[in-house]
């Protein structure tokens, strides 16, 4: 539990380190140092695209975590996909025709290269009939966060896939 919350403060840390860095160099090049100032500038002004454009639903690569399309309003997302090693992935929990209720398992679904993200939004998450099933993986596993954008823990991920991996049902491709 601490090395969990000591990994969420780190990453917090670096999404903070444009903003922190741009105002000590802008406060440094105020003294008397233009080049210092120039660079605090340039900090800032990344760092302010940076949060307009996550404000605005794009998903800017951040340290640590993995962007990824998702469907349902949840924390644990009902679906989503995620690229990984140039492969596209779909976990995918349905819901139980009797009881209504999620599993606590995905689904981990391999889909074809020319499916993407966009395209398995239009469609409701619904796999492509040539994807195959990897396997399936707990969802209490993997971490998400969706301050800024739709992510997920890159540590979580690769851990559940090396899980399907050494479990046999995975390829080693993906």
């Amino acid at each position: 539990m601490a090395l969990l919350l000591s990994r969420k403060v780190l990453l917090r840390g670096a999404d903070l380190l444009p903003w922190v860095a741009g105002v000590l160099c802008l406060g440094l090049g105020l003294s008397g140092r233009p080049g210092l100032t120039l660079l605090g500038s340039a900090f800032l002004v990344v760092a302010g695209i940076t949060h307009v454009a996550s404000a605005n639903g794009y998903t800017p690569p951040r340290p640590g975590r993995v962007p990824i399309r998702m469907q349902g309003c949840w924390d644990v997302p009902q679906a989503f996909y995620v690229e990984h090693r140039g492969h596209g992935l779909l976990f995918f929990r349905a819901f139980h025709p009797v009881s209504g209720e999620l599993p606590e398992e995905y689904s981990v679904i391999s889909v074809p290269p020319e499916c993407d993200g966009e395209t398995l939004r239009y469609s409701g998450f619904v796999p492509p009939e040539d994807s195959r099933l990897l396997g399936a993986v707990p969802a209490r596993e993997l971490r998400f966060e969706h301050r800024g954008g739709d992510y997920v823990d890159k540590a979580s991920l690769s851990s559940a896939l090396r899980r399907l991996e050494v479990a046999g049902t995975g390829s080693g491709a993906c």
